[in-house]
């Protein structure tokens, strides 16, 4: 009995715990969705979700994967070292204003022309050259790693159904998962009729039926002295 009790209350925090994790992703999932859907940058917990859109970093990125970065400002200087991919806002040219995936090829220095600190950075394609000199403050994130499961997100993310699929299924699926724990707790709670005080327990022994019968004899002469009573 004890050992039921047990395993009955580590599967109930074991359901709680995984109940608790589902909605946590999902909750990350979705918000990091509705930045995607309002063209923002999607950030989380000071990492942000960069998708990348042209080959100037190929064969490491490729267009379609996302790369996950460390959000920093200027003030993280010390980060900005050669070889280190960062992600910036350019500040002219064809992608003004959009984020642009590079890596350093020269590290912290000070620019007279553009009266501030700033790093030398290239794309990794055979062939590119050196973009212009980028201010530390334009620097949004230095990359952490590719990520293939987050690339592969952004595109059924893109695609219509696939848009409905990713915030449909979670909720689907949320729903099936109450459902049958609901199911598990009815059932496990059955509830349990009253004893009844005047009964005997049936376990079809000779016992049960004497006593039976010791019942009847008893009840019959009850029944009688008071029939003689009330004669008289």
């Amino acid at each position: 009995m004890k050992n039921k009790r047990a395993q009955k209350v580590v599967g109930n925090i074991v359901g709680v715990l995984i109940a608790v994790i589902f909605v946590a992703v999902s909750v990350c999932f979705i918000v990091i969705l509705v930045q995607v859907g309002r063209n923002e940058t999607p950030t989380l917990f000071g990492y942000r979700f960069y998708y990348v859109l042209t080959d100037s970093m190929t064969p490491n990125i490729s267009p379609g994967d996302v790369i996950i970065g460390k959000a920093v400002n200027k003030d993280d200087a010390e980060l900005f070292t050669v070889g280190t991919v960062v992600t910036y806002t350019a500040e002219s040219g064809p992608m003004k204003g959009n984020p642009i995936t590079h890596r350093i090829i020269e590290g912290v220095h000070y620019d007279d022309d553009l009266d501030d600190y700033v790093v030398i950075t290239k794309g990794d394609k055979q062939g590119a050259t050196a973009d212009s000199p980028i201010r530390l403050s334009s620097i949004n994130a230095v990359m952490i790693r590719k990520s293939v499961f987050m690339g592969w997100i952004m595109k059924v993310f893109r695609s219509g159904f696939g848009f409905a699929l990713i915030f449909i299924l979670p909720l689907a699926v949320m729903l099936i998962c109450l459902i049958v724990r609901l199911i598990t707790i009815i059932k496990s709670e059955k509830p349990s009729s009253a004893p009844d005080a005047n009964a005997l327990p049936s376990d079809g022994t000779d016992e049960q039926a004497r006593r039976i019968e010791e019942l009847k004899q008893q009840a019959i002469e009850e029944y009688l002295k008071n029939h003689d009573r009330d004669k008289k």
